[in-house]
């Protein structure tokens, strides 16, 4: 029924609000001091909001009521022409259960409104002074409660919810606070989310209580919260966002200089400048910010220093929420001050090195572990000739730093309660203990005369040492210790996987999610997924690994699932055996992938998919890598983050000589393996043997290592010799794009590359290829154009696309795009000079309506004929270079 049938409904349903009177809505006081009956949720609204209502108003509380006995009250007085007014709670439409109210309503033919109330979530995140959205961390907000004496329906099953890992606000379920965590795990979210449980917001008594999925239900517990409170649930809770593209006009220097590497630089002095600079030669993409007073011309600045002149502390402000670390130019006493008001939490504040003027001393000053401010102070220090100073207490004394234990061989923290405590308690020398799970035989990456290894947890418990360590890839659940304890999760599992044709992505994702966890494997410690080569083209599991679980993929063939005995599997398949002809997919291939493991969760069938996991040594399931990336033409700011990572984080570096010439900055301590031209097949074979010796070999290539480059042969390489190296591609800006963004837009239509190097494709296929580019009118790209001795090819190619070209048809020749010998020229179709032309070279030919203006090649999209554009704003003038 509509709200708004009659111009004053007799009944109105009131949100009150979430308990402070002050929330409470101008329009919610009007409609109460105008009622002659007042039905309250009693102890949930305030008393003061009833001051509003007349003397004469009779209140009722409806806790002492009824339905049928509020549904009289309120048809009595509309009978007599009195208006009513139903108070609810915080917003009345929120489990505020008037649907019921206003179904009895329609029956006997009452009007009704409803005046929204502010809601005890929306109050509750402004007590906490944050959002629920926040961009390039969440952008949905789930609204929703977990089964209590109302049932929830099957289809929002709160595991099912959190495989979103959106923001999630739990009402009524405070007194169910285990149920809800276990779902919340079960549904993917790590056990280090952010978690707060808002008690009473806004009354005198409000409790917030702040903690992670791994320690909220101890807090809880000891708060004796069981009603009356929220539960919120999201990663933007950890205090740490991108921005919005709201105030984008807002940061000039974001516009200007946005971070690459995720280093800000803050120098005040000219001196700091001056070593700004320097440090800017060692990252190229860092960002410089220093006083405009102190800076020439901004117009001539390079786009990595960027200029303020509103005052420091807006300036570390900005680069604060921008980078990932900060390097502070200044005394350590200015710097600390700056950065007060910015201090959260050393799990999300970015690392912070203070530097003096003269590059002497680098001292680590915030996130020395976690954010890695004790590293970045030794290699500045290093670079620069000077010395780290570090204080933290582990690494004075020589001994581990709990978070870290195991990085290195890839260990995942469960989470990070008790970090503390496990810290001080190594760091002062107390009783550790340590308990390994599937490590027999094998060495502890640390070790201390006061570390103690247990054969298992009871044992460990039964020594009650100060504090424990755990290395299992099982679920630990912390409340069985008298004792702080750290879990850390090794990388021994092998998830199999079987899907029907076309299951979907989000299907498989939650499916494995839940095998895991009624298995109680933690997910951290998944090294790969494992399936049969029939399905290693299926979309949504492809998609599943790629979006939502970020695990790699092993592929085997028909031929090595036979190979696995059929008693090896707890669970055989009839249907793999009938249409594949293999003992199962999820068992044999999980098997397979561990290398000598065995099955700790066996077949688990769903719908559409079988899910099985096998546990294996690390060194079992550690996997080699052959990341081919590209680098873009050539400058350090042309190459992507992620290129640029891939590089610093591998373990060898392989390209062709030139091409390592151009990042030798990067990764100056790597090992490097040169080759010459034409000795692309012996790269690809060495970074294939180093990979399947565990190794992540960067196989280098200028412009896109898939276009004319590596990632082809290296596919290829893998492919014929059935390894399980992964390969992965990292896309860089190709040679054709460079080209195009010196030159203007030539490539603004359809356009065909074809390279004229005929050492692996017959000269007669590539003219061909010339030919039929050239009668369709395309803009043609030519890689590779000629060599000394290869002239041939580009003669003949540039003959043929002159029989089907206007003679001044734009041609643009650009040499060492981005490098330091670049050189661009534009001409024309008939006055090409192949003297000038090298390997080094790329051109670009115009096509029919390709023009050149105010030295610009441009290749009109069509947009003038489709808009009405002005054509003689694009003057078409083809000028010759003198």
């Amino acid at each position: 029924m509509s709200t708004h049938s009659q111009a004053n409904p007799t009944i109105t349903f009131i949100g009150a609000g979430p308990g402070d009177p002050d929330l409470l809505t101008l329009k919610a006081a009007r409609r109460i001091a105008e009622a002659d009956v007042i039905l309250y949720a009693g102890s949930l609204v305030h008393p003061d909001i009833l001051k509003h209502a007349r003397a004469d108003a009779r209140i009722y509380n409806s806790a002492t009521l009824t339905l049928d006995e509020q549904i009289a009250l309120m048809a009595d007085a509309a009978a007599q022409g009195q208006h009513v007014a139903r108070l609810h709670t915080g917003d009345p439409t929120l489990y505020g259960a008037i649907l019921e109210q206003m179904g009895r309503l329609d029956d006997l033919g009452l009007d009704y409104e409803v005046v929204p109330g502010v809601s005890s979530v929306f109050a509750a995140t402004a007590a906490l002074k944050t959002e629920l959205t926040a961009p390039g961390s969440v952008q949905t907000v789930i609204l929703t409660r977990v089964a209590g004496r109302t049932p929830v329906p099957e289809t929002e099953n709160l595991a099912d919810l959190a495989r979103h890992r959106a923001s999630i606000v739990l009402f009524l379920s405070a007194g169910l606070i285990k149920k809800v965590v276990k779902q919340l795990l079960a549904g993917g979210y790590p056990p280090g989310t952010p978690v707060v449980v808002a008690y009473r917001v806004t009354w005198p008594d409000e409790q917030i209580l702040r903690g992670t999925l791994s320690d909220i239900v101890a807090r809880v517990q000891d708060a004796g919260i069981t009603k009356h409170a929220l539960i919120i649930v999201s990663p933007v809770l950890k205090g740490r966002y991108g921005e919005s593209h709201l105030y984008g006009d807002a940061s000039t220097a974001r516009r200007k200089a946005p971070a690459r590497d995720g280093i800000g630089i803050l120098a005040l002095t000219r001196g700091g400048i001056k070593l700004g600079r320097r440090l800017l030669d060692h990252y190229p993409d860092a960002i410089l910010y220093a006083p405009a007073r102190h800076l020439p011309d901004a117009a001539s600045l390079p786009p990595n220093i960027v200029p303020f002149d509103r005052g420091a502390r807006h300036a570390v402000t900005h680069a604060w929420n921008q980078h990932q670390a900060l390097v502070g130019i200044i005394s350590t006493g200015a710097l600390v001050r700056l950065l007060k008001p910015l201090l959260r939490s050393k799990e999300t504040d970015p690392a912070v090195v203070a530097l003096d003027e003269h590059g002497q001393f680098a001292i680590s000053l915030l996130s020395g572990h976690l954010g890695g401010a004790n590293d970045l102070a030794r290699e500045i220090a290093n670079k620069l000739g000077g010395q780290a100073v570090i204080t933290t207490s582990s690494d004075v004394q020589g001994l581990p730093t709990a978070e870290l234990l195991g990085r290195e061989r890839g260990w995942k923290l469960a989470s990070l309660e008790n970090h503390v405590e496990v810290s001080a308690t190594m760091v002062n020398g107390h009783a550790v203990g340590v308990v390994w799970e599937g490590g027999d035989g094998e060495d502890l990456p640390f070790d201390a005369p006061h570390i103690t290894r247990y054969a298992d947890i009871e044992a460990m418990k039964a020594a009650r040492p100060a504090a424990g360590v755990i290395i299992s890839p099982r679920r630990i659940e912390l409340d069985q210790f008298e004792f702080p304890v750290m879990v850390f999760h090794p990388p021994v599992l092998a998830v199999g996987v079987g899907c029907n044709r076309g299951a979907p992505a989000e299907e498989i994702t939650a499916n494995i999610r839940t095998a895991l966890a009624e298995a109680g494997l933690a997910e951290e410690s998944v090294a790969l997924v494992a399936t049969v080569e029939d399905k290693a083209t299926e979309t949504g599991l492809l998609r599943a690994l790629r979006k939502g679980l970020d695990w790699p993929l092993e592929v085997y063939r028909r031929e090595e699932l036979r190979q696995v005995p059929e008693r090896m599997l707890p669970t055989p398949s009839a249907a793999a055996k009938k249409y594949l002809g293999v003992p199962g997919v999820a068992e044999p291939a999980a098997l397979l992938a561990t290398r000598g493991g065995r099955i700790v969760s066996p077949k688990r069938k769903f719908e559409n998919v079988t899910v099985a996991v096998a546990q294996g040594a690390e060194a079992g399931l550690h996997r080699g890598e052959i990341r081919v990336v590209g680098f873009g033409p050539g400058a350090l700011d042309q190459m992507t983050p992620a290129a640029r990572h891939a590089i610093e984080t591998a373990d060898v570096i392989i390209g062709y000589k030139t091409y390592l010439n151009l990042i030798q900055h990067l990764a100056p301590g790597t090992p490097r393996i040169r080759s010459r031209m034409k000795e692309e097949i012996g790269r690809a074979k060495k970074a294939l043997a180093l990979a399947e010796e565990g190794k992540r070999v960067a196989v280098i290539s200028s412009g896109d290592p898939g276009v004319y480059a590596m990632a082809g042969l290296a596919l290829e390489l893998v492919e014929r010799k059935t390894s399980h190296v992964h390969v992965r591609i990292f896309p860089g800006i190709p040679a054709a794009n460079s080209v195009a963004a010196l030159l203007g837009a030539p490539l603004s239509h359809d356009y065909a590359t074809i390279s004229l190097s005929d050492l692996l494709t017959p000269l007669d296929r590539i003219l061909d290829r010339v030919e039929a580019a050239a009668r369709s009118d395309m803009v043609i790209a030519l890689y590779n154009p000629r060599s000394t001795k290869r002239v041939q090819p580009l003669i003949r190619s540039l003959e043929i696309i002159r029989g089907y070209r206007d003679p001044k048809t734009p041609v643009g020749i650009v040499k060492s795009a981005f490098r330091e010998r670049e050189r661009i020229t534009l001409t024309t179709l008939d006055a090409v000079d192949i003297d000038a032309i090298g390997m080094l070279t790329t051109m670009i030919i115009g096509n029919s309506h390709t023009f050149i203006s105010r030295g610009r090649m441009i290749t009109p999209r069509g947009y003038e004929n489709k808009y009405d554009v002005d054509a003689s704003t694009a003057e078409r003038i083809v000028r010759r270079p003198h």
